[in-house]
């Protein structure tokens, strides 16, 4: 498989998370049991193609920042977006600053796009993206 892409598997479980098909910009094709990557301007076959997303888009798809109520409806914001290698790990963070009923969302992967994965698992299982 490729690193240019959300494998199958990954792409299968952001389409189950609700992210949205028509956002996607390459795709899988199986054709006589060979699967390859192809981008968006070729013929989809949903029998048996499977969207993908790169790695640029779904840096794309994720907000700048994010805001969350709380009970007392009191909105935190957080800081921007942050990407860093840190030690031959690529960390995704979300900060949260002065607050106790919300979590930073850290993601730790040795992969730029399995972080990104990862990532949009979190914010699309936790409403925190549409």
């Amino acid at each position: 498989m490729s690193n240019i892409a959300t494998s199958i598997n990954q792409s299968k479980k952001l389409i189950e998370f609700g992210l949205d098909v028509n956002t996607a910009d390459m795709y899988w094709v199986t054709y006589e049991n060979q699967t390859y990557l192809t981008s968006m301007d070729k013929e989809f076959d949903k029998r048996t193609d499977t969207y993908a997303w790169s790695l640029s888009r779904l840096l794309e798809l994720m907000p700048d920042y994010i805001a969350v109520q709380s009970i007392n409806n009191h909105i935190k914001v957080s800081e921007t977006l942050k990407i860093k290698k840190y030690g031959g790990m690529y960390v995704f963070s979300y900060h949260f600053v002065n607050t106790d009923f919300v979590d930073d969302i850290v993601i730790r992967k040795s992969s730029p796009l399995d972080a990104a994965c990862e990532m949009m698992y979190n914010l699309l299982e936790n409403k925190l993206i549409k």
